[in-house]
């Protein structure tokens, strides 16, 4: 078996050994980790996952946000989101949740070209291909809220949200 191709950034890392030194700066940086499983000595699966790292405190900071989104626009497969941010306030030892907005703030920027995007429910998230099949099912389960990732101005992440 060749423990040489997993790796981080593209350089190769034995498998539960360290990865080279990433520096890291105030502003987020993508790192690419591409992971692969043997079966029998040839490779089964591979998966590549981007990490993104920054230094703290900065003001590049990575956020997440529930929300109500009001509004999806669309161009050139970039999807601009425009949402209501909610407090969600949890009641005591139970598993009930209660959503409300002190201020209406809409929230409103572009998802990253490379967003993970994923419609449903949160027990069941479906995986969207891109921003346009998002924007196709992401009513399908008659909630329009969201925990939306975003790093600086743009979101990463999309992610269907549901009371407790």
């Amino acid at each position: 078996m060749n423990n040489y191709r997993n790796t981080v950034n593209g350089q190769p890392v034995i498998s539960g050994q360290k990865s080279q030194i990433i520096q890291m700066t105030d502003k987020p940086q993508a790192v690419q980790i591409t992971v692969t499983a043997y079966e029998s000595g040839a490779i089964s699966t591979q998966n590549t996952y981007t990490v993104y790292l920054q230094r703290r405190p900065s003001e590049y900071r990575t956020r997440v946000s529930a929300g109500y989104i009001n509004s999806i626009a669309l161009k050139n497969g970039i999807a601009t989101i425009s949402a209501d941010l909610v407090t969600v306030k949890y009641q005591g030892n139970t598993n009930q949740s209660t959503f409300y907005n002190d201020t209406v703030y809409l929230y409103k920027y572009d998802t990253h070209p490379n967003c993970a995007f994923y419609y449903g429910n949160p027990e069941n998230p479906i995986r969207a291909i891109d921003a346009q099949q998002f924007y196709n099912n992401y009513l399908s389960t008659g909630s329009n809220l969201y925990k939306l990732v975003y790093i600086e101005n743009e979101i990463v992440a999309v992610l269907p949200y549901a009371a407790d």
